[in-house]
């Protein structure tokens, strides 16, 4: 089974959720995860996985990230649309 989440929308206890979704699934696919969160989730325990082993999930592809191109790659887009 594939997976797709807007992780963010579930916060901190989402991230610490990825575990066990990515048991789930043979491919989790991510809409635009939010570092800032994951880190907050990994350094309060809630979840293993922070920035360096999610790009590990990522290169072995067990994880998909999905966004808007401009959202992904142009700070001054994210900005404006807060």
């Amino acid at each position: 089974m594939n997976v797709f989440c807007h992780i963010n929308e579930f916060e901190v206890p989402g991230f610490g959720l990825l575990g066990s979704t990515l048991r789930l699934s043979r491919k989790l696919s991510l809409w635009s995860p939010s570092p800032w969160l994951m880190m907050r989730s990994q350094s309060e325990g809630a979840s293993l996985i922070g920035p360096s082993e999610m790009l590990t999930l990522i290169e072995r592809e067990y994880i998909v990230i999905m966004g808007r191109t401009d959202w992904l790659t142009d700070k001054a887009s994210r900005s404006s649309s807060e």
